[in-house]
């Protein structure tokens, strides 16, 4: 039993390792991408839109679907498919084969991810937060190695694309042979019978402060670099600031995962603090402390999402992946929205205004996130 569990959490690690690699390999590979396939900038845009599309869609479909048939068999069948959409990709001689590759891929990422976090939270009820978190950190770590071995070997794309995928054998056979109740352990009927019904406005109003979080969160990493320029007409201040988002998000998601209790007042601090650090490089205006400010940001940015998730698969034992499937959803459409509507701010009104969207978006979701936890209270009392 011991070592079924051990298996199952280097597969965890293993399987959020090699699908944020994926997602990380065409930011440094993007131009070569185009050059490859007679691509412009524009469809570049619309093939990163359609990698990220089954991520808003996949969860709400099979989330309930995981809970009912097993978190386990989703996993492996999302390794599969991001198996062979990879190696279709390795394969591509033309941009609709890579396309299609791509969409297969993107559609096992959304699959295996969405029962990833909630499988451990029902194997390790009383450590999820903690492992969820490390599992996040460890796709911080693929962020920052996949770059560095991309320029220490100095392979194209399709070498890297062929290396992932051929290594995502690995945690598909570990999963294998790895126990996954189909409820978590904490849930002492063990039943799903009451599943539906236990899906209330409390967990909706967490999916939306998901949403706000995942606003204000992925869009700064977006578009920080164009805030230096145009804000500070500095250029290497955005790759600097880059740079500590990785790293800190690794450093902080590992200690994340060190919390005991009192995790509820974590996310309440952390979102205050990060939304104010935005708000004091607006504030301050001064180049090198708004890269403090920057650090600041994504030290404390980085612990909300996996105690967000956690915290979803802990309060829905019986339906932890259809619980999390929702703020996963969320995620998506938060990243789509925010991405276009501080693209189009920033266009037309600066980048100062789509700072200022940034920061609205993270009061929203710690706001969203207390009336959350007010009605679950009521509801449980």
């Amino acid at each position: 039993m011991k070592n079924s569990k051990r298996m199952h959490l280097v597969s965890a690690f293993l399987v959020q390792f090699f699908f944020t690699a994926f997602y990380t390999i065409p930011q440094v590979y993007n131009l070569y991408i185009a050059e490859d396939f007679g691509l412009g900038l524009a469809e570049i845009g619309t093939l990163v839109m359609l990698q990220a599309l089954p991520s808003m869609i996949i969860p709400l479909l099979l989330g309930r679907a995981a809970d009912k048939f097993g978190k386990k068999q989703m996993i492996v069948g999302g390794l599969v498919l991001y198996i062979v959409g990879g190696l279709m990709m390795v394969a591509a001689k033309t941009v609709g084969f890579y396309t299609a590759g791509l969409l297969i891929n993107a559609v096992g990422i959304a699959t295996g991810y969405g029962s990833n976090g909630p499988a451990i939270a029902d194997n390790f009820p009383d450590k999820a937060g903690r492992y969820i978190s490390w599992i996040e950190a460890s796709g911080c770590v693929a962020q920052t190695l996949v770059p560095l071995i991309a320029v220490a070997i100095g392979v194209t794309w399709r070498p890297m694309y062929l290396m992932v995928s051929v290594l995502a054998v690995i945690p598909m056979l570990l999963i294998c042979f790895v126990r996954i109740p189909k409820y978590s352990s904490a849930d002492p009927a063990n039943t799903g019978s009451n599943s539906r019904a236990k899906i209330t406005l409390s967990l909706i109003i967490l999916a939306f402060a998901m949403l706000f979080y995942c606003g204000m969160d992925a869009t700064y990493a977006s578009f920080v670099d164009a805030f230096f320029v145009d804000q500070r007409n500095i250029a290497t201040h955005g790759s600097i600031a880059l740079t500590l988002h990785g790293a800190l998000y690794a450093v902080s998601r590992f200690l994340t995962g060190l919390i005991k209790k009192g995790e509820k007042t974590v996310i309440r601090i952390c979102l205050a603090i990060s939304a104010a650090s935005l708000g004091m490089i607006l504030l301050i205006q001064n180049p090198d402390i708004d890269l403090i400010f920057c650090a600041i940001f994504s030290f404390f940015a980085a612990p909300v999402y996996p105690l967000y998730l956690a915290q979803a698969a802990r309060d829905y034992p019986e339906n932890s992946a259809e619980a999390s499937s929702l703020l996963m959803a969320g995620t998506g459409i938060g990243c789509a929205i925010m991405a276009w509507a501080v693209g189009f701010v920033g266009e037309s009104a600066g980048m100062t205004a789509a700072m200022i969207m940034l920061i609205v978006s993270g009061v929203f979701s710690l706001l969203c996130y207390i009336i959350s936890e007010a009605m679950g209270k009521k509801q449980k009392a």
